[in-house]
């Protein structure tokens, strides 16, 4: 009833894995079912079917047959893969949310995700820092991707996302500036990848470039996008292979220019009339040649014109059963597992004999490009429809009469019973016939109450690019990319949306930042092109040099074997307390000028705080940032010399300077602010001051929290209710409790976009900003989802720079935890909590 509530789940990397809109069509993204590692398909649970950021160095990710660093492969790609000496090159492709399952024993049981460095709500914002991962375990190469990403919550079903990527690593080492910066330069990103699940919603729709609006009242003038299948174009953006049947004419979708599109996607769900799509084409049997009976591999063509049938040279298979037969169905193989459903697999007596073999399909790629088709043989007397989700072979033998298909129920008995039913032709002295048909396809007649404004739609706003292109922007080319990943139709549930940014000029040299800010909402069909024009002026992006951040002072006190870490209260601020001791190293809250990320890591009872975040990981035959090889991989998950059972966990600590020998002694010491008392000050003005202060920054601050799973795990990653007493000691979980409390219902208030003066990192026990006289608990509180209600936001323009609305003024639990939701539960082997919060808002 125009409900645009939603809630979101966010991984330890920042990534979003869950949006659930539970009034329209649920759950947005992807489902995460895998298979098991038992066949060899369980690889990427919430690590690849999620909304996160990946950066790539092209350079090391050799594809195809590139060949200019044998280190990183495992043989010779340029040799024939008949070859004993043929063998792949590892990829390099950094997620923000983790890495697949491939590297037993230490991550098939076990997914490493990407670490929880630091987090923080406050108002109706959430931001979340990570450190990226090497996707493709085990691999040879190292990260110096960290990953902070802001939602904030504008009211009206609108999420503003902040993506910001910082290359951490040292411009000055030598493995920064050798070989022109080879090892951690970074030079193509995805910002971000995510998609839908097209069984909710099937139809992406672009604005048109003439109108700048979305056609959609009329099925024969639909401003869609043809989803064809997901991958051949290389890094470099050339076409490649990627398919789409060729009786489609030319389509748009796969890949344009930002500067090209409307700047923005709607997925809409199941409803819209399209009328794209032609009748389904029979197989036939070609009659010129030998006959199936005499070659059955060679005598089926996959379609033929109604000339070709006239004339007699082709005969087309037309589905049927006997007089006074059933189909008299039987199972053909236990249930077709494709990884992503499972199938009872039949096989009935549907047709004439004297046809050969027919792959139905398997190697057809029927319906590839349009998600919202489905395939449905019709009993010409009834009318009744039978819903046909993969068809192995319309023929195999010309001595039988038998179709091989599978159907949507997975109780082989049950579908058995339905089909043998629902196609009876007992008793009828003629042949029943069976229609094969697209619903969708061929729409004769526009229903009279037809009206699709109401439909229910999901965004993404991502802008026309007007920051990357033209003088003093950031260079490289940007594209948005859309694309179905089915293998088979209706079976892979992921339709794949993504923004690229890649090519020359498109570069993250260490020591710089990249700062994006897009939108997505959900709403009606109706009012997503002007919601979206309101949204596109906050579209924002732009790259940062260490020289221009505004940083807050961070310092470091010891007592005896432990250490504090302290923040100033404001951006800029360079004033700490710490009952009168003098900090033993100080930094700063931002990168800075050869200020590199400080880590507190833990491997057990092992701490170390320093500037390595592979301190504790097996030697891999370099210094980071510098990489290991094929033969030696990168490890950051294994703390070497103890049970694969113990992980390391990462804080980032702060910024500090690169040969602080000050932070250097500090090297063995425990972080426990528990021996301190500290606080964060700054000197007062001479006279009160009467306007306020600046407004809020485009980097926001966040605390740090600890990023190891909990042990035992729990059965449900997800808690609400009342947040119950903290741990003592703290647990080692990567969750936060966290109080989100609900937007405003006042409009968004808007700035004119500054330079990001604070990076989201606020280190031990400073004060969080406008709260000068509160101090944090000294417990951590154990793992704990909380979501909130709020009252409908008034509609507001969106303009450049960051948009904060003021303190809400009530919360409460969401008791909910539907299971439509995208939600790590047991079924996947998952041994551990990943997430860090659910955030839930209505409107």
């Amino acid at each position: 009833s125009g409900d645009k509530s939603w809630s979101i789940r966010i991984g330890t990397g920042g990534n979003i894995y869950s949006h659930y809109a539970p009034d329209m069509w649920g759950e947005t993204l992807p489902p995460q079912r895998h298979g098991t590692k038992e066949n060899g398909k369980g690889k990427a649970p919430w690590v690849d079917e999620v909304y996160q950021s990946v950066a790539v160095n092209t350079k090391l990710n050799q594809i195809n047959r590139e060949y200019d660093h044998p280190q990183y492969c495992e043989g010779d790609p340029t040799l024939p893969e008949n070859n004993p000496g043929y063998g792949k090159c590892k990829k390099m492709y950094v997620h923000q949310a983790g890495g697949y399952t491939l590297d037993p024993p230490f991550t098939d049981e076990r997914p490493f995700y990407s670490p929880s460095l630091a987090s923080r709500c406050e108002g109706n914002t959430c931001t979340f820092a990570g450190w990226g991962t090497s996707a493709h375990l085990a691999t040879p190469f190292t990260s110096s991707i960290i990953y902070f990403n802001r939602y904030t919550n504008c009211g009206d079903g609108i999420i503003e996302h902040t993506q910001v990527i910082h290359n951490m690593a040292d411009p000055l080492d030598p493995a920064s500036t050798g070989e022109g910066g080879l090892n951690v330069d970074y030079d193509f990103f995805n910002v971000p990848w995510a998609g839908v699940r097209p069984s909710n919603l099937p139809y992406a729709l672009e604005p048109d470039g003439a109108t700048d609006s979305i056609s959609f009242d009329a099925p024969n003038n639909v401003d869609f996008l043809y989803q064809c299948r997901f991958g051949g174009t290389n890094i470099y953006g050339d076409p490649g292979h990627d398919s789409k049947p060729s009786s489609q004419p030319a389509w748009r979708g796969m890949s344009e220019d930002l500067k090209n599109t409307g700047g923005y996607t709607t997925f809409v769900e199941y409803g819209l009339l399209v009328n794209e799509t032609a009748p389904f084409e029979m197989p036939c049997r070609d009659n010129g040649g030998p006959t199936c009976f005499e070659d059955k591999g060679q005598c089926m063509a996959s379609s033929c014109t109604d000339e070709q049938v006239q004339s007699g040279a082709f005969t087309r298979m037309q589905l049927k059963v006997a007089p006074d037969s059933s189909p008299g169905c039987t199972e053909h193989a236990p249930k077709y597992d494709n990884t992503y459903n499972k199938y009872a697999v039949l096989q009935c007596n549907m047709r004439d004999t004297g046809f050969g073999k027919n792959t139905g399909f398997v190697s057809d790629d029927v319906f590839t490009c349009t998600p919202w088709v489905l395939l449905k043989f019709v009993n010409t007397v009834t009318g009744e429809a039978l819903d046909v989700p993969y068809v192995r072979h319309f023929s195999w033998s010309p001595n039988d009469r038998i179709v091989y298909f599978g159907v949507n129920e997975m109780d082989t008995t049950t579908a058995i019973d339905m089909v043998n039913g629902m196609f009876d032709n007992t008793g009828n002295p003629d042949e029943l016939l069976i229609d094969v048909r697209t619903f969708h396809g061929a729409i004769d007649a526009v229903p009279a109450n037809y009206n699709p404004s109401n439909l229910k739609a999901f965004t993404y706003v991502y802008g026309r690019g007007e920051d990357f292109d033209g003088p003093g922007s950031i260079g490289g080319r940007v594209q948005r990319r859309v694309g179905t990943t089915e293998t088979l139709p209706h079976t892979r549930d992921y339709s794949v949306f993504t923004v690229r940014w890649f090519a020359f000029g498109a570069r993250l040299p260490p020591g710089q930042t990249f700062n994006f800010r897009i939108y997505n909402f959900v709403g009606d069909l109706d009012s997503a092109t002007e919601k979206a024009d309101e949204l596109l002026p906050g579209v924002f992006s732009t790259d940062i040099d260490p020289e221009q951040w505004s940083p807050r002072k961070v310092d470091v006190y010891q007592s005896g074997n432990y250490f504090a870490s302290v923040a100033a209260s404001s951006a800029g601020g360079d004033t700490t307390e710490c009952e009168e001791r003098t900090a033993v190293c100080s930094g700063t809250s931002t990168p800075t000028v050869r200020h590199i990320p400080h880590f507190y890591i833990t491997c057990g009872e092992s701490t170390y705080f320093g500037k390595n975040p592979y301190y504790f990981a097996p030697s891999f035959g370099a210094e980071y940032p510098a990489h290991g090889t094929a033969d030696n991989p990168v490890r950051s998950y294994v703390c070497d010399g103890q049970d694969t059972s113990i992980r390391p966990t990462w804080k980032l600590m702060g910024f500090f300077p690169v040969e602080d020998l000050g932070c250097a002694s500090l090297e063995t010491a425990k972080y426990d602010e528990s021996f301190f008392e500290c606080s964060a000050t700054e000197p007062p003005t001479e006279t009160p001051t009467t306007t306020p202060s600046d407004p809020p920054t485009a980097s926001p601050t966040t605390t740090s929290t600890t990023s190891a799973p909990s042990n035992p795990p729990t059965a449900s990653p997800i808690l609400t209710g009342t947040t119950p007493a903290p741990f003592d000691p703290p647990t080692a979980s990567p969750m936060i409790a966290i109080t989100t409390p609900a937007p405003s219902n006042e409009p968004i208030r808007n700035q004119s976009p500054p330079m990001p003066t604070e990076a989201p990192v606020n280190p031990g026990r400073g004060n969080p900003p406008n709260t000068a006289t509160a101090k944090p608990s000294r417990k951590h509180t154990p793992a704990l989802a909380l979501s909130t209600k709020a009252k409908k936001s008034k509609k507001a323009k969106h303009k450049k720079g960051p948009s904060f609305g003021p303190k809400p003024a009530s919360a409460k639990a969401d008791k909910s935890n539907k299971s439509e939701k995208n939600s790590k539960d047991e079924k996947l082997t998952v041994r551990t909590r990943v997430h860090v919060a659910a955030v839930v808002w209505s409107d």
